[in-house]
């Protein structure tokens, strides 16, 4: 880093089974208009939602937690307090203030086709996107990834490839240590894990720090969870002018 960005020009773009499409703009002065062209009976519901989009690009809570801690993110307590009420209302529950039958089936499938999200979580990235703090690096994650480990190889530090991971060393309650799947053992003033919660806890440190809440958290949750089904194509054609992200609305359900 730092690396060439591209940026896109809208959140994500929905269309109709009789191909109306809804491009939801990242430029909130484009995007009212655009709604004001697919549902003029709807200005009520269209200003709430670009206002709503101005009161959360009004700061950045979340990168002043990382960057700066709480103090700082404190000090825009009186901003984030406007936002809270964003966070009540699901995006189901917004759509239904549209009166226009396409966007209100369509808006409840804006963040990641789950009508269940908060309101104000689709406010907060879409906040985001409208300051260009959204962008994909050039090259995509290989190359991105790829330039972090030569920076971290010029500070000196050394990289171990094609080394498996097989358990956490702990003394005294404490990370300590890895065991290599060949069995070799390495030691450590920090270890960090870069698995997810259930590889770390349940195999990484052998389920010895658990209590109910995670066993809770990370039972297996293939039975009540209706996950998507994602398919990667590399595509020999030129996309620059289509959705970077499109919500297919179907008149008949797809089984897979």
């Amino acid at each position: 880093m730092p690396r060439e960005l591209a940026y896109t020009n809208e959140c994500v773009s929905v269309i109709s089974p009789g191909g109306k499409v809804f491009n939801d703009y990242y430029d909130i002065d484009h995007l009212s208009d655009h709604l004001r062209d697919l549902a003029p009976n709807d200005s009520e519901a269209i200003q709430g939602y670009i206002a709503g989009i101005r009161q959360f690009a009004k700061y950045d809570m979340m990168g002043e937690l990382i960057m700066k801690g709480a103090p700082a993110a404190l000090m825009h307590l009186p901003t984030a307090i406007k936002t809270f009420k964003y966070f009540k209302p699901t995006m189901a529950d917004y759509a239904t203030g549209f009166s226009d039958p396409f966007l209100r089936r369509a808006f409840s499938l804006l963040e990641y086709s789950i009508p269940e999200c908060p309101f104000g979580l689709h406010l907060a990235k879409h906040a985001s996107g409208y300051k260009g703090d959204i962008a994909w690096p050039i090259g995509a994650s290989s190359a991105f990834a790829g330039s972090i480990a030569r920076r971290y190889e010029e500070l000196g530090g050394k990289i171990h490839y094609r080394s498996k991971v097989s358990k956490i060393i702990t003394k005294n309650d404490k990370a300590v240590g890895i065991k290599l799947a060949d069995g070799t053992e390495a030691y450590a003033d920090i270890i960090i894990s870069n698995a997810d919660g259930r590889k770390t806890l349940n195999e990484l440190l052998e389920a010895r720090y658990m209590h109910s809440q995670l066993v809770e958290y990370c039972r297996d949750p293939l039975d009540e969870t209706n996950w998507a089904v994602h398919v990667f194509l590399g595509v020999n054609r030129d996309l620059s002018r289509e959705p970077s992200s499109l919500v297919m609305l179907l008149d008949e359900p797809v089984t897979i």
